[in-house]
């Protein structure tokens, strides 16, 4: 995002509330604490990235843009599955959180790595595009889950796309199954969300105004 909270064209609902069926309803692990509880939906969608590369103990993964909210989950749950997990960011001290919450290595953002990888989890778009196409090994996969930096690419890389057979997936969200699935990987690892901070309603415009900053590493989690 470039605009700040109060020049957004889109209003931004945060309902105190959600009503949803029983049958949905899903058991929380004993000891997950409601703030990570609360930012289980935003794990779920790197988790269904996961099981749509089904990718295995061992295969190398790279992260764009750690600090976010997805990019934090999906280094914590690769690290969690066995994978071994490159991330990237602008920011010396993000990459050193990084390395902290389980990635092998960290790079400067469009660094050149040491390895191809298998896969790539992208929510940075426009800014890492051509770097996340140009890291993957043939055969590999770039799940697409954000494009913070904006949709419109300088080079789609469709060449190298089609000659190097590399597939791109798109992914939000999951399904309840794949939530359960979540819930039983946290469980038997004990890894947990990432809550950067915890802010009363009221005080929601500065969680918008940190993510629009960059200052956040982590979710956000809102409460009453």
């Amino acid at each position: 995002p470039t605009e700040k909270p109060s020049e957004a064209k889109h209003a931004i609902d945060v309902p105190d509330f959600e009503v949803a069926e029983g049958s949905r309803r899903l058991v929380a692990i004993g000891d997950l604490h409601a703030d990570h509880s609360a930012a289980l939906h935003v794990l779920q969608l790197a988790g269904v990235a996961d099981a749509r590369g089904n990718w295995t103990g061992g295969d190398t993964v790279l992260v764009q843009g750690a600090g976010g909210g997805v990019a934090t989950a999906c280094i914590i749950l690769g690290r969690a599955a066995g994978l071994r997990v490159l991330a990237t960011s602008r920011d010396e001290s993000k990459r050193a959180r990084a390395l902290e919450i389980g990635a092998h290595e960290v790079f400067e953002s469009g660094a050149r790595l040491p390895v191809k990888v298998d896969a790539v989890m992208e929510t940075v778009g426009r800014a890492t595009w051509s770097h996340s196409i140009r890291s993957l090994r043939p055969g590999g996969a770039i799940v697409i889950s954000g494009t913070t930096s904006g949709p419109k690419l300088d080079d789609a890389e469709l060449t190298r796309i089609f000659f190097l057979q590399l597939s791109v997936v798109g992914s939000t969200m999951g399904t309840r199954d794949e939530l359960a699935s979540l819930v039983s990987l946290l469980d038997a690892t004990g890894a947990r969300p990432l809550v950067d901070r915890t802010l009363p309603m009221e005080k929601a415009a500065d969680g918008f105004a940190a993510m629009v900053e960059g200052d956040v590493f982590g979710k956000i989690v809102l409460s009453r």
